[in-house]
């Protein structure tokens, strides 16, 4: 379980006072989605191979997006504020902590990635 603590350690100051974290994507109806990826599965390679980024993307985050949906209709939540919904996760059953917690690091694994890594910039 995530504590609140830990939750509100991981927003930025925008999102503390509250801002909608720009990782999180919604749609009119009040549902996540999940966003385009934006690139190839291919661009980040040989850093990260495009079978790896495809089942992330493909498998893992659209599945973790619609179970998290799922969960929050069957607990009847309809906020689309995660940090909110982090807040207080403890109190929630184990679909929307384990879904939810997914589709967040999903997003914090694939959209900041830059798609103009060299060995150069990532030497050890």
């Amino acid at each position: 379980m995530i504590a609140s603590p830990l939750a509100s350690s991981c927003m930025n100051a925008d999102a503390a006072n509250g801002a909608t974290a720009s990782l999180v994507a919604t749609d009119g109806e009040g549902k996540f989605v999940q966003p385009d990826l934006g690139y190839a599965f291919d661009a980040l390679e040989p850093h990260i191979d495009a079978m790896t980024m495809e089942v992330h993307y493909g498998k893992h985050h659209a599945g973790y997006t619609r179970k998290f949906n799922a969960a929050l209709e069957n607990e009847d939540l309809h906020s689309t504020d995660i940090y909110k919904l982090f807040a207080s996760v403890s109190t929630y059953g184990d679909g929307v902590r384990n879904n939810g917690g997914g589709y967040f690091n999903h997003n914090l694994y694939l959209f900041p990635l830059p798609t103009s890594l060299t060995p150069a910039t990532h030497a050890p």
